[in-house]
């Protein structure tokens, strides 16, 4: 049974146990093959904070991650499945955290991101006679509010057709699928001329209604979520703020009730 999740303790004991450990950032320390890890690693840990009201005490770190990431040399790209990763890994952590820091869309980045995960897939189904049903549960959901962030529907929706996904994904699991079929939509809304509208946010919505609480934080999915939300309420106008973005994801929390920091 996931533990509950009390926004208010849990601010605190990252206040006492976690904040000195999340606001040291010593890149130095960490290998070249686990660069990638490490800064989606504190990243992660960067969102947590801003998901309990800490934007401000973290920021200066997040501030640190985007600028040492720009002048370190490219991860390599392309060789196998393992360098694709790195790179998918290394551009989506730093356009994630250019956007977290003051709203940047940070195309440019999520595109690289998008063009690594692509070559992931594409390595992957080579080596594996079953990859694209593997990928469909292991990956495509992580795929999906990638290349909204990256603007590239269409890549987006030839992932799906290769994945096999088709209007009723049968074989996903349903917390799964409301992730799939929502990113689905969105993808082909956009491509076909659509704006991110009033309906644009309310499937939005109800997807994470589905997914929120259970499946973001109860697994502490910090990333994904921060993506989709970014994807749903930031790219629609809904929120001006990356803090005001994330701070929404109690809107759609089931069983929780908003905490007086978030109410901003």
């Amino acid at each position: 049974m996931s533990r509950v999740f009390e926004p208010e303790e849990d601010r605190q004991f990252y206040l006492d146990l976690h904040l000195l450990r999340v606001t040291k950032f010593e890149p130095e320390k960490t290998g070249p093959f686990n660069r990638s890890n490490y800064v989606s690693m504190r990243l992660g840990d960067l969102i947590e904070a801003h998901l309990l009201g800490l934007r401000d005490q973290v920021l200066p770190t997040a501030r640190a991650l985007a600028a040492w990431m720009e002048v370190q040399p490219y991860p390599a790209e392309g060789k196998d499945t393992d360098e694709s990763f790195r790179a998918y890994q290394w551009w989506q952590t730093l356009g994630l955290c250019k956007w977290l820091i003051e709203g940047d869309p940070a195309v440019a980045e999520f595109t690289r991101a998008s063009e690594a995960d692509w070559r992931q897939w594409d390595q992957f189904d080579r080596l594996e006679p079953n990859g694209a049903k593997l990928l469909m549960r292991e990956g495509l959901e992580l795929a999906l509010p990638l290349n909204l962030a990256a603007r590239r529907y269409g890549v987006a929706l030839r992932l799906c057709r290769e994945a096999g996904l088709t209007t009723q994904p049968s074989s996903a699991p349903a917390i799964v699928r409301a992730e799939l079929m929502y990113g689905q939509w969105a993808c082909r809304y956009l491509a076909e001329g659509g704006k991110p509208d009033a309906a644009y946010v309310a499937k939005g919505e109800e997807m994470l209604r589905k997914v929120m609480t259970e499946r973001f934080i109860a697994n502490g999915y910090h990333t994904r979520m921060a993506m989709w939300l970014k994807a749903i309420y930031h790219d629609s106008g809904v929120t001006r703020t990356p803090e005001e973005t994330i701070l929404k994801a109690y809107d759609t929390m089931i069983g929780v009730e908003k905490p007086a920091f978030a109410r901003i």
